[in-house]
């Protein structure tokens, strides 16, 4: 059997370039210090806007358990970390500063947001690096992208390379495909196969073939496990490009989201992420569905959330009732907090999705998430509080395990646990972001 380069690709349709995942033809690799067998470490981040529903995210008690909008985690029960008494501490360092783009900024990066803070609030920026920004630049190595950042907003707050220099994200999937499939793809015949159910792995024959002939019996069916996830994407694509305007692309932005047409998209996202990881494309990912704060958020497909199907006729009160951002003001409400619960459980099922993901990329004797860390977290905990973050953190490619409800010291800075992360890549140092909110150095748990 034959030793092939990391960087061996096939050609597909449109100029694809498709990167292999891990294969044992790749030959015994070098290892850095701390450096898992199969692969570097990955990390991806998953943003879910807007805080939680009292009732439905904390365990009643002192141990594990995954109620309300946390049931999705059932069955990675054993992997998740739940923190509570987290607190947005560096949000809070800059008087003024109540909004949603601001905490948002602050999320990643440690530190408070700069810019001006008044109405529309759309100034705001990030004051230095973000963490998944600092993971990249030391650990990306070289690979094609040093982060994927998803999102269908227009208000991207959360990567940022450092202060005010906001980082290139991708709202329309097209750009996501063609990131993710190289730079030389032609985006527009990409997305004209995928409408015509067509794929890009059409023009393989001849450098599929010559790459079997040097590939063992469980190389090849890793390699054929990955085309079909490949295919499974595309087809995704092509049914949710059935819903919008010909030649738009998938994502117009919050319109498509507004009218519930493409509630699969952060599913698709999702998919492309692990694709990128498991062929070292990129080692860190920052994934935002929708931005935090107000806007028009809407969740049709939920049960008890579809209200007016007319959303350009809808009233006031129909706003109130349904708008993601308007329903957390009314938390008092009982069945308004039910709303708000389906809602980040909506998100939270998508986070054990690609935890699951990640676990059917098998490397060898370990997998993809093995070696990969995953982060979801919220600007806020609820109606613009910067207390009780809702944070979760996955055992993976992490030395802390899971399992855990971690109920720590009320106004614990949620920095520590960024400098935690930020120390388990190799990074020191007991400081991340704003000092004054790193008291007590790297959370231990």
């Amino acid at each position: 059997m034959s030793t092939l380069s990391r960087r061996t690709f096939l050609r597909g349709a449109a100029g694809a370039l498709i990167a292999l995942p891990w294969l044992e033809a790749f030959g015994t690799r070098t290892l850095s210090a701390g450096e898992p067998l199969h692969g570097p470490r990955c990390f991806v981040f998953h943003f879910v806007p807007n805080g939680y529903a009292p009732g439905a995210w904390f365990p009643s008690g002192n141990a594990l358990e995954l109620m309300g909008s946390l049931r999705p985690l059932e069955p990675h029960k054993q992997d998740v970390n739940v923190f509570k008494n987290l607190t947005n501490t560096a949000w809070q360092l800059k008087p003024g500063s109540e909004n949603h783009t601001a905490a948002s900024c602050a999320l990643l990066t440690g530190r408070p947001a700069i810019g001006d803070q008044d109405p529309p609030r759309t100034n705001c920026k990030g004051d230095g690096i973000s963490l998944d920004m600092l993971i990249a630049q030391s650990h990306g190595g070289a690979t094609p992208l040093k982060n994927l950042y998803l999102s269908t907003s227009n208000n991207p707050s959360l990567s940022w390379g450092g202060s005010g220099q906001g980082m290139q994200y991708d709202k329309n999937t097209g750009n996501m495909l063609n990131r993710v499939f190289g730079e030389q793809t032609d985006e527009q015949e990409l997305l004209r196969r995928v409408e015509r159910h067509r794929s890009v792995l059409d023009a393989l024959d001849d450098d599929y073939t010559s790459l079997q002939s040097k590939l063992g019996y469980e190389d090849r069916m890793r390699l054929e496990s990955h085309l079909e996830s490949i295919r499974g994407v595309e087809k995704r694509l092509a049914i949710a490009r059935q819903c919008s305007n010909p030649g738009e692309g998938i994502i117009r932005g919050t319109q498509d989201i507004r009218h519930g047409q493409h509630p699969e998209v952060l599913e698709i996202m999702m998919d492309l992420t692990v694709l990128a990881l498991q062929c070292d494309i990129t080692r860190v990912a920052t994934l935002a569905f929708r931005y935090a704060g107000g806007g028009r958020s809407y969740f049709p497909w939920i049960d008890g959330l579809g209200g007016p199907e007319d959303r350009e006729a809808q009233t006031q009160a129909d706003y109130q009732a349904y708008e993601h951002h308007e329903l957390t003001h009314a938390l008092g409400n009982e069945e308004k907090r039910a709303r708000v619960a389906s809602i980040i459980e909506w998100y939270v099922a998508h986070t054990a999705y690609l935890v699951q993901a990640l676990k059917n990329v098998q490397e060898g004797d370990k997998t993809l998430y093995d070696r990969t860390v995953v982060m979801q977290g919220s600007e806020h905990g609820q109606n613009h509080s910067a207390s009780n973050l809702p944070m979760l953190l996955f055992s993976g490619g992490g030395s802390w395990g899971g399992g855990k409800y971690v109920n720590l010291p009320e106004a614990t800075p949620h920095n520590r646990l960024l400098v935690r992360v930020m120390n388990e890549f190799g990074i020191e140092g007991d400081v991340f972001g704003d000092a004054r909110a790193c008291d007590g150095g790297a959370l231990a748990f």
